[in-house]
């Protein structure tokens, strides 16, 4: 695909296709992933790739310790839409099934403590490297911010002494078309 048509068909997937991901492929997502730009060339990220289905499960199993707390905040954002509410939760149950699930970690042993938001923001950058080189390949992806909430759980079991984690993004093949999201308007002033 040309990168613009990457960046505007680019949708957010929950439903997956058991369907693995080839290695050679994750490889070169990843080698995406860590040729983003980062602040004061810090290149503070530390990505742990899981494909393993016993370790899809222990992030699964340690993500239902936010289901509570994730559901009513949905529902309070959504309170018009309690479907959203619902597939989200189905989502975050099993990660949509997806064979492949990426978490990001700040490389802790790269920073100091007062360069946190250029670790932040470096990090995204990768994440949106990944995101983008995944689609360019027909793999859906969804970023997600719900595993913070158990973010020490996560950093014990997959990541320990690397720092804390920035974010999971989910990959694989979609199930189904993801549905079009209109975009905001008024968040660009050209002066």
């Amino acid at each position: 695909m040309e990168l613009l048509q990457v960046l505007k068909s680019r949708r957010s997937v929950r439903k997956y296709k058991s369907d693995p991901i080839p290695m050679d492929q994750l490889h070169e997502i990843m080698s995406a992933a860590v040729s983003a730009p980062s602040a004061k060339n810090l290149q503070p990220w530390y990505f742990v790739v899981l494909t393993d289905g016993e370790e899809m499960n222990e992030a699964s199993r340690i993500m239902q310790g936010c289901s509570a707390t994730m559901k009513r905040e949905l529902a309070e954002r959504f309170v018009n839409n309690p479907e959203i509410v619902d597939e989200t939760m189905t989502f975050l149950s099993a990660f949509g099934g997806a064979p492949c699930l990426v978490l990001v970690f700040a490389y802790s042993a790269e920073y100091r403590k007062d360069w946190e938001w250029d670790v932040i923001q470096s990090a995204a950058a990768a994440c949106e490297n990944l995101i983008l080189a995944a689609w360019d390949k027909g793999i859906g992806s969804c970023w997600m911010t719900a595993p913070l909430r158990v973010s020490a759980e996560m950093e014990h079991a997959f990541a320990p002494d690397h720092g804390f984690m920035i974010s999971a993004i989910t990959l694989g093949y979609p199930e189904e078309a993801s549905r079009d999201v209109r975009r905001k308007d008024g968040r660009v002033t050209f002066r």
